[in-house]
């Protein structure tokens, strides 16, 4: 199915000078994989650096750069709050291997087949498609309330 199951981004929060801020200036080991792949000075404040480590992220930034330029990535990041970039980055990586992948389709061909392999499983146990949504719908808004009624418990029996 898919090929990226792991990280693509280095998820400790900065390349080489830690925190939201900055480039490999800050005492890490060379460029973020961004400016390896681009062959630029990574500099203190890269947009890249939190998110593309100098192992792998030149090999995920490639795809990225291919399909969709690393000028409109970083333009993207910086009108991204610092707390969703790490989501945006990852999602951003999976589409564009996706895109590479597939270039016609891109994720959505992967999403195609997840709907059809449900309707395959469906058939074969002979149950309505529609009827076994409605079931998981019904269980997750059981689960939640369950938890949510632990969850006031919890915080009635702290208050005594």
């Amino acid at each position: 199915m898919s090929t990226a199951t792991t990280n693509p981004v280095n998820s400790g929060g900065g390349g080489g000078s830690g925190g939201g801020g900055g480039g490999s200036g800050g005492g890490g080991g060379g460029p973020c994989g961004a400016c390896k792949f681009l062959r630029r000075k990574c500099v203190p404040g890269c947009i890249f650096a939190p998110y593309f480590d100098s192992e792998q992220g030149a090999a995920y930034f490639a795809a990225v750069h291919k399909v969709f330029g690393a000028s409109n990535v970083s333009k993207l990041l910086l009108n991204i709050p610092v707390n969703k970039r790490l989501d945006a980055v990852v999602t951003i990586c999976y589409e564009a291997k996706a895109r590479l992948r597939d270039p016609v389709y891109g994720c959505v061909a992967h999403i195609f087949a997840l709907q059809q392999q449900f309707l395959s499983i469906c058939q074969t146990m002979h149950v309505n498609p529609a009827a076994l949504c409605k079931l998981a719908v019904t269980l997750s808004v059981k689960a939640i309330a369950k938890l949510f009624q632990a969850s006031e418990k919890a915080d009635s029996s702290a208050l005594f």
